[in-house]
């Protein structure tokens, strides 16, 4: 297809969420639309929805990404969950997509290529995707914890190849990754 969005397995998409970020990528005529989302905990009826932070509705070229979305990305404020996107497919081919040595957290890494890539960005503040939150998952399994600490290493490693090569590597981005 000509757009690409991603679903994990444990996740799900309201009704309408396709139909929400295809209209809004081709009238907003942008490389990629970034959604909101809820998350759902295991043995709970708590729902926490995400923070945009006054980001929303509003169209960034790239030079407002690399200025404001990107720092933004590196303090963690706003997650860089790839299923909250919908992609240009011809933009994600420019990607190196998810590197094969990355067990977790590897959207971010793609996330953060692709925003470093793309000529525009629209923020649609519309939850449309909803996160199953399990407290078990392997992700959080306490055993997994040394792997999980050298994964995050390692794509702290990416992510700062990708803002050397972008030329995004100031005093302030580093420190807001590290």
């Amino acid at each position: 297809g000509e757009y690409i969005t991603f679903v994990d397995s444990d996740d799900y998409l309201e009704l309408d969420a396709i139909e929400k970020l295809y209209n809004t990528i081709i009238s907003k005529k942008v490389d990629i639309v970034r959604s909101n989302y809820q998350v759902h905990y295991k043995n709970s009826d708590h729902i926490d929805i995400g923070n945009l932070y006054n980001l929303g509705n509003k169209i960034y070229d790239n030079k407002e990404i690399r200025k404001e979305i990107i720092p933004i990305i590196l303090s963690s404020k706003i997650p860089c969950f790839i299923c909250l996107l919908m992609i240009k497919r011809e933009l994600l081919l420019k990607t190196k997509l998810f590197p094969i040595d990355i067990h977790m957290m590897e959207d971010v890494i793609l996330y953060l290529d692709l925003m470093t890539k793309a000529n525009n960005l629209y923020m649609l503040d519309c939850v449309t995707y909803n996160i199953y939150f399990n407290e078990d998952s392997a992700t959080n399994n306490k055993k997994n914890y040394e792997r999980n600490i050298l994964n995050v290493l390692e794509v702290n490693k990416y992510l700062k190849e990708i803002l050397q090569k972008e030329k995004l590597s100031s005093k302030e981005n580093i420190l807001l990754l590290n």
